[in-house]
């Protein structure tokens, strides 16, 4: 696939460097998320839509394996197949254009040129076509056949046969299809046909020929909507002399030549025939593609705003009537998940009846809204809410909501009979009126967004499609969040191509039994391969790993790149998790890595403050050895003692560190209160580690923009304090 690096980066209008790494990178097997995340040069240059995009048209290039294998067997087989023609099928992108280059080489033996061809008119037709002969005419030619076969008893019946032939053969020359098709879609034109010549909807089209690039996206989905269900009929139409000039350009070499007027018939009856419903259909298919990639850049624009501004609202109660003694309850939360679900009956008709379990779930879920469903038994079952809420929850907002069709087809859905197998109809019937109303967007991706009506172009467009864009971002911002290892199966790792869902059970099952150290002991987990680790090892967070970068989402990729940006930063990494905004003043040469820099690490390291530094049942990490400290590098520590001489810091290992108190600042230090305080969170640098004294020796001069600042001490205050008294 590096080969389509050109196609990929002239499509996109990315550098031919990132294009064919991008191309490398799909034929390993990795994901969108892992190059958008972890490959810098990659990151900075294309987002995660558009990179997704490139994999899709790589992987149809891919699947047209098999076809180029059949053009290429049938050209070897006719003796045409030469180098150039090869590489040409190699770097083809196109299944339409792999069809052309087949088209003359495929048996048509019901075709009226191939007849001709059996009836003995191929040589005919082959003078003619090399236009050499000028003179004579092509009836005198024509005479010669007469007779050899039964069919052919005059002039006109040979003349016909060759035309039949030379039509065929024009049609199927590649270079004409190609020409005519970019014809057709950049000077071409649609006539609108309503069905009822009166519709009004259709009227302004009415006798007009309008060029297909005046025509908006949406304008056009509509009307393919129209013509599916034959309210209107589309046409697609070329100004004759254009094509006609075109043509004969390409096919007439001789003007002076005895075939001259018959080969202009061939090309005129060659375009009505056979090559204008290739354009036509052609034209439709390519305008619909590009008008639906619009439609859905759009729809996912929307999608990912609604992700963005979607604040948590609280619980939603849904409830449906469907006869006069049932009520059925059902309670989801903000994100769309069943809470609690209940078929109360009721025995009493009257309106001014209330329900006790109405009430009982507004006490346990404390609801925000209520939606009712909007049928028949919609006012009784309003009043009997209104009337169990009545000096109670008086500030609920109550909706009646008509789910219509998709309602129905949601509760009938495979997702709803697998995940919800336990409720009865009605009540899977109320669940999906709260879906359909809330529009979860994590549940949407799972379930299906041919359920739910999202946005008015919705209906446009490959569901399927559209249901791939929108998982595409739920995954996304749910990696963003990190993956603690002990939800890796149930997580949107599994939606990760390269990636299987027994790796991920052994994941939690490996890390229950023996906990993992750091993230790099995932490589030992049964079923691991290099592929799958490298795309899912930066998502996964070790909560109780004793190396802080362990907890966030920095790949094992770049710990070295952290850990000197933070010699750089004279910040520790437990720092930069804290005050990750700060990693924005490391430097680079390189353009891509500072980039990445700014735009990315910041919101990975972020996310190991979620994690709590101790292990479970509140004990402190494993002590780190005197041998594992580095000398040089930044820690975080905690002041545990003030001396006259120094400060002592808790570094967690065996022994706590000394930072002397001509190390605690890059100024003069009368006093350590001066500069921290017992229990004060500081950075140090190891200066010195001795190992038989058991001693550690740290440092506070050099850290650049968070060194310590110098506070006045005792003495010289009152010095101060007694200098205005005495004045």
């Amino acid at each position: 696939m590096v080969n389509f690096g050109d196609f990929v980066s002239k499509k996109w209008n990315i550098s031919d460097e990132i294009a064919t790494k991008i191309c490398e990178h799909f034929e390993k097997g990795d994901s969108v998320y892992y190059l958008c995340d972890y490959i810098p040069s990659i990151a900075v240059e294309v987002d995660i839509s558009t990179l997704s995009d490139i994999f899709d048209n790589l992987r149809e290039i891919k699947s047209l394996s098999p076809k180029k294998k059949r053009v290429f067997n049938a050209l070897n087989k006719a003796g045409v197949l030469t180098d150039s023609t090869k590489k040409g099928i190699e770097l083809c992108t196109s299944s339409v254009e792999l069809d052309d280059m087949l088209l003359p080489y495929r048996p048509k033996t019901r075709s009226k040129g191939q007849q001709a061809v059996n009836k003995g008119l191929a040589p005919l037709a082959d003078i003619i076509d090399e236009q050499e002969v000028e003179e004579g005419s092509v009836e005198e030619l024509a005479e010669e056949y007469i007779g050899k076969h039964s069919s052919l008893k005059s002039v006109g019946d040979v003349i016909a046969g060759v035309k039949d032939i030379l039509i065929e053969r024009y049609a199927d020359n590649e270079t004409a299809r190609s020409m005519v098709r970019e014809v057709g879609y950049e000077d071409g034109f649609f006539e609108i046909f309503p069905k009822v010549k009166k519709d009004k909807r259709y009227l302004r089209y009415w006798g007009k020929m309008i060029p297909v690039n005046e025509f908006t996206s949406e304008e056009y989905l509509s009307l393919c909507e129209a013509e599916k269900n034959k309210q209107i009929r589309l046409k697609h139409g070329v100004q004759l002399f254009h094509i006609n000039e075109l043509l004969r350009h390409h096919f007439l070499t001789n003007p002076d030549s005895i075939g001259y007027d018959l080969i202009c018939e061939v090309i005129d009856e060659c375009w009505t025939k056979s090559l204008h419903p290739i354009v036509e259909r052609d034209v439709k298919a390519r305008k619909y593609k590009d008008s639906e990639d619009w439609a859905i850049r759009e729809i996912y624009k929307e999608l990912c705003n609604k992700i963005i501004e979607k604040k948590t609202s609280g619980a939603l109660l849904a409830i449906g009537r469907y006869n006069n003694k049932n009520l059925v309850i059902v309670a989801l939360n903000e994100n769309g998940h069943l809470l609690s679900a209940a078929n109360e009956v009721l025995t009493v008709t009257d309106k001014d009846i209330s329900s006790n379990r109405i009430r009982q779930f507004l006490s346990r879920y404390k609801p925000t809204r209520i939606i009712i469903e909007d049928n028949e038994f919609a006012e009784t079952a309003e009043s009997i809410v209104k009337r169990s809420l009545k000096n109670i929850f008086p500030q609920i907002d109550i909706k009646r909501y008509k789910g219509g069709e998709n309602n129905a087809k949601l509760a009938k859905s495979q997702w709803m009979q697998e995940r919800c197998a336990v409720l009865e109809d009605v009540m899977r019937r109320v669940y999906a009126l709260g879906l359909t109303y809330l529009q979860p967007l994590s549940i949407i991706s799972q379930v299906g967004i041919q359920y739910f009506s999202m946005h008015p172009l919705q209906k446009y467009v490959d569901n399927e499609r559209l249901g791939k864009l929108l998982e595409l971002r739920i995954t996304e911002i749910e990696l963003h969040r990190g993956i603690p290892f002990i939800n890796a199966p149930e997580s949107v790792l599994k939606n990760i191509e390269c990636v299987n869902k027994e790796v991920l059970v052994n994941i939690r099952k490996n890390g229950v039994k023996k906990p993992y150290a750091n993230k790099i002991d995932l490589q030992a987990v049964d079923g691991m391969t290099e592929l799958i680790f490298g795309n899912i090892v930066g998502y996964i967070i070790i909560p109780n790993a004793k190396n802080t970068v362990d907890r966030t989402l920095i790949h094992p990729e770049h710990y070295e790149w952290l850990n000197e940006i933070s010699l750089e930063l004279n910040a520790s990494i437990d720092l930069l998790v804290n005050d990750p905004d700060r990693v924005r003043g490391a430097t680079s040469e390189d353009f891509a890595d500072k980039a990445f820099i700014d735009r990315k690490l910041p919101d990975q390291l972020r996310v190991g403050r979620q994690f709590p530094l101790l292990l479970k049942g509140g004990k402190f990490r494993r002590k780190h050895r005197l041998s594992e400290l580095q000398e040089g590098s930044i820690i975080c520590g905690r002041v545990t003692n003030i001396t006259k001489f120094g400060v002592f810091v808790d570094i967690n290992a065996v022994c706590d560190g000394l930072i002397h108190i001509s190390q605690l600042a890059d100024g003069y230090v009368e006093t350590a209160d001066q500069v921290v305080k017992p229990d004060d969170q500081v950075d140090v640098r190891i200066l010195k580690v001795d190992k038989k004294k058991r001693r550690v020796s740290l440092s506070m001069k050099k850290l650049g923009a968070k060194a310590p600042k110098i506070r006045p001490s005792h003495g010289q205050l009152t010095n101060l304090a007694d200098y205005f008294k005495n004045r």
